[in-house]
Formats: C-alpha cells, structure tokens, sequence
C-alpha cells in the first residue's frame, strides 16, 4: 500500500477568485478540459506550472483565462511535489449547492453565492484545505490518487 500523502492547505486572494468566478458566471460557452465538459460555469482546480483557480469560460484564441494563484505558488513553480500530481485537477462548479458549503455552514448556497457573501462579510482570503482519498490512492498512483477539497475563508 503507498503511504498517504498529508492534508495540504492552499490559500487564494478571496477577491480574486471572486472575479474569475463571476467571469465564469457571465459566460454563456466554457472550455472543456481533458475531453471532460464541465458542467457549466465553474472555477478550475489547476496544478501545472504554478497552482490556481481559474473561470473555465471559453476565451477568444489568444487571450487568457482569469485565474488567480495560490499564494507561494506562482507560474514558475512546480506543484507536483507539493500536490503529487498535476494538470486539470477538479471542476469546482459554481452553481451547485453542493459546492457552496463554504466553513461548514451547512447552508443551501451555491459556491457563487458563498463567495460572495464571504466578500460582503469582509473575508479575504480562501482556503482549500485537500485531504488524500485513502481509496484512490492504491488505484490512481500513477497520477498521485485522488483527494477531497474543503474550503474555509477568512
């Protein structure tokens, strides 16, 4: 069996995660990552050539996703030692319920409207606390296994 890997934490600019959602919001077309629709707007959990959220909206050929940084983890870092693995990791959809139970409220928000309200509270930073899957960690060695994603701000 391999060893699981530790709970990490990931900090974001609340602010700017914020706008890449409400990017994602506004868009009426989304890019499609590894052959996986998304389903609809939503942030991207991404770990190659830095770790960020990014809006999953479909861009004009030349122009950038908006997205944000996990604080220490810019572009020109490697998180695949952090993470132990890389590329697309998760669509955090941004209309789902199930999404939006941000500090563990327990509430019926969506995560677009959880953002928000953390935003309007005065919150500014969010946290992606990332717990090893015990399960998917035999199966998916190839790609550093699976993982849960909780998210607090403050």
């Amino acid at each position: 069996m391999t060893p699981l890997r530790p709970a990490r934490r990931l900090s974001f600019a609340l602010d700017k995660v914020l706008a890449a959602a409400e990017d994602a919001s506004a868009a009426t077309a989304y890019s499609t990552f590894y052959d996986t629709p998304p389903p609809g707007p939503c942030l991207v959990f991404t770990a190659q050539y830095g770790i960020y959220l990014m809006s999953n909206a479909l861009r004009p050929e030349g122009t950038e996703s908006v997205r944000t940084f996990a604080d220490g983890w810019g572009e020109n870092t490697d998180p695949t030692h952090f993470l132990n693995c890389g590329g697309i990791l998760d669509y955090l959809p941004l209309n789902d319920p199930e999404w939006g139970d941000i500090n563990g409220a327990g509430d019926d928000n969506t995560l677009l409207d959880a953002l928000r309200a953390a935003t309007a509270h005065g919150d500014t930073l969010i946290t992606l606390h990332i717990t090893p899957d015990d399960e998917s960690n035999d199966q998916d060695q190839e790609d550093g296994g699976g993982f849960w994603l909780a998210m607090t701000t403050s």
